[in-house]
């Protein structure tokens, strides 16, 4: 849940890295790195010590085998590698849905840390979170924690029908940007999928950037 991304950024809101930690240690596999859980390749060394020279190339197999396990699955990308994280700053000039622009300073105006949701009007798992996120503005707005949208998939006026539309239905009354040619190219190029939630500091700074299913969050 979204309350569980919020709690581990304002106790650690200068370790990003913690979003993706599972993932980062699942997918490591995969790539061979050094100091993460890996089992199987410690059985192969065992394997080898009582079987000499002659045993089966040590890691080729269980590293294919981590390989097919991993495809497939909605994960982020590791820590060291987070291509949302790696940004930095995200600053901004957009507009919202009913044409108004809105900047960066003008959203931390009042809030000290931003949660953004980038949705999509396409994508059923977005727009059932959205009561839930309309539900933590209210709670959060006192506190200078603020929740902004980002309709991902509207271009122009392509899609700005549906994303209104949906906003009215859920009865959403937090901010809802849309995204200019300077955040598809920074920010949504680097996203695989939707919804995806991150957080930003004062100064625009990521804090954290992963997704939540279901129950999870990473």
């Amino acid at each position: 849940m979204h309350r569980e991304m919020l709690q581990k950024t304002l106790k650690a809101p200068t370790a990003p890295d913690n979003s993706t930690q599972d993932t980062a240690a699942s997918n490591s596999s995969t790539q061979g790195t050094s100091g993460q859980p890996a089992s199987q390749p410690g059985s192969t060394a065992s394997n080898n010590t009582t079987k000499n020279s002659t045993a089966k190339p040590p890691a080729s197999k269980p590293e294919n085998a981590a390989a097919k396990t991993n495809t497939g699955s909605p994960t982020s990308k590791p820590a060291s590698d987070n291509p949302i994280m790696a940004l930095g700053k995200l600053e901004f000039s957009l507009k919202d849905i009913e044409g108004d622009t809105y900047n960066s300073d003008d959203v931390f105006k009042e809030n000290k840390l931003i949660l953004m949701n980038i949705w999509g009007t396409m994508c059923t798992p977005c727009i059932k979170e959205l009561p839930e996120l309309q539900k933590l503005s209210n709670e959060l707005s006192s506190k200078g924690i603020g929740v902004i949208g980002l309709v991902g998939d509207v271009n122009g006026d392509d899609g700005l029908d549906e994303a209104k539309l949906i906003v009215a239905k859920k009865k959403i009354n937090f901010l809802n940007l849309l995204p200019d040619d300077k955040i598809r190219d920074e920010l949504l190029s680097k996203i695989e999928g939707y919804p995806v939630t991150i957080f930003l500091d004062s100064e625009w700074k990521l804090c954290r950037a992963g997704y939540c299913r279901g129950k999870k969050c990473r």
